[in-house]
């Protein structure tokens, strides 16, 4: 059994691989990724980054500034972000 592309974005390869329904180019466009509008059923209901959005759509919901460490032992700690969206196809976000 696949999951459905907006529950799980690993990538690319995971959502190629994963992603149900039929691929429809231009069906939306988030503007996250550059394959985010091949499947209509593609949701991006939460979101982590590295950098902070600036996106409508989504609401931070939690911000760990020191959440990994570049280079993995011997770099300064790096933030993550993570995001919900307040699509009306997705859970509504958790409150920070």
């Amino acid at each position: 059994m696949g999951y459905a592309p907006e529950t799980v974005d690993a990538g690319y390869e995971w959502v190629g691989v994963h992603g149900t329904g039929s691929q429809a180019a231009g069906a939306h466009d988030y503007g996250l990724t550059w394959y985010d509008d091949l499947w209509p059923s593609f949701r991006p209901c939460a979101v982590l980054s590295n950098s902070p959005l600036d996106k409508p759509g989504f609401l931070l919901i939690r911000e760990d500034p020191s959440a990994y460490r570049q280079y993995l032992l011997v770099g300064p700690d790096q933030p993550l972000y993570l995001y919900g969206s307040t699509d009306a196809g997705c859970p509504a976000p958790p409150t920070p």
